[in-house]
């Protein structure tokens, strides 16, 4: 009989160590945590920073950076990589997770930690898109002219290779120049608007002065002939 009941006692002592630690957890994690949750995780952001040079290959990789990144979640990308929170943060409070090719999209699953009633429920999911790195930037044809799409770091455009970036930058300054002629007729054709009495003065006096003008000519030229 007290073999009996040791062996009664050790199998619930065994049941419940092993019942899903899981359960127990969900059955804590309130909507009202659960949204708590997600209010943090929206604040959650990423951003990339370019690598100073190009790969070997001659491909161009971004670090990805996280910012707001704390204790109460943890995160799986898109590779399969999860990463937990990290106390020794910089300065700023940004976190490099990692680099990724040039135009890539990434995602990353933002997961309640174990530091939660909520543990492993996925709260929200962030892509983070990466441009490509557009290496005519760096062109001397672009110093000074950062504002030009093609001189951009990151042009959203294609540029196929040098003689097409020229000719790119060819087309573009054309139609700069068309839009400030434009620009100069659309200017006088404004100012004429909005000052339509001194415009119509100033064309009165010049007719005036043409016609005086026009007037002496043709009475000196008469006085000439009498003379003759």
């Amino acid at each position: 009989m007290h073999k009996k009941f040791l062996l009664l006692v050790f199998t619930i002592f065994t049941i419940i160590l092993t019942m899903p630690k899981v359960n127990a957890i969900y059955e804590e994690c309130t909507s009202n945590e659960l949204n708590n949750l997600k209010r943090l995780a929206s604040t959650i952001s990423f951003d990339y920073e370019l690598y100073d040079e190009a790969s070997s290959d001659g491909r161009y990789y971004f670090n990805i950076l996280t910012i707001n990144f704390i204790d109460k979640f943890y995160m799986i990308d898109s590779n399969g990589i999860e990463y937990g929170y990290a106390s020794n943060l910089e300065d700023n409070g940004i976190r490099t997770l990692g680099s990724v090719l040039e135009h890539s999209r990434i995602k990353f699953d933002i997961y309640a930690s174990a530091q939660t009633n909520c543990y492993e429920t996925l709260i929200l999911s962030k892509t983070v898109e990466v441009p490509y790195f557009n290496q005519y930037s760096l062109r001397d044809e672009c110093v000074g002219k950062e504002e030009i799409p093609i001189c951009q770091r990151y042009y959203g455009g294609v540029i196929k290779n040098e003689e097409d970036f020229l000719n790119q930058m060819k087309t573009y300054q054309q139609e700069e120049s068309q839009k400030e002629e434009k620009n100069f007729l659309d200017y006088i054709v404004d100012f004429v608007k909005d000052n339509l009495v001194i415009s119509i003065l100033v064309l009165v006096v010049i007719g005036v002065s043409v016609i005086i003008v026009v007037v002496r000519y043709l009475i000196n030229r008469k006085k000439i002939r009498i003379k003759i």
